[in-house]
């Protein structure tokens, strides 16, 4: 399961804020990866962690809020 902190990151980067900014303002492994200068690399980085998102997005309950 994808922590919070990279979630955010991961988020972050699919929403276009740019990766120098999310690089230099966590010292999350994920934002050093994603600042990388290949682009393969960093493609395969942001899958990983987009697909742990989507994963546990799969699999929470929903509730009716009373």
């Amino acid at each position: 399961m994808v922590d919070w902190e990279d979630a955010f990151i991961g988020m972050c980067t699919l929403l276009k804020e740019p990766a120098g900014a999310l690089a230099n303002a966590s010292e999350r492994p994920l934002s050093k990866h994603l600042a990388d200068p290949d682009r393969q690399r960093r493609a395969r980085v942001l899958a990983d962690v987009l697909a742990q998102i989507a994963h546990a997005i799969d699999h929470v309950e929903l509730t009716a809020l009373e």
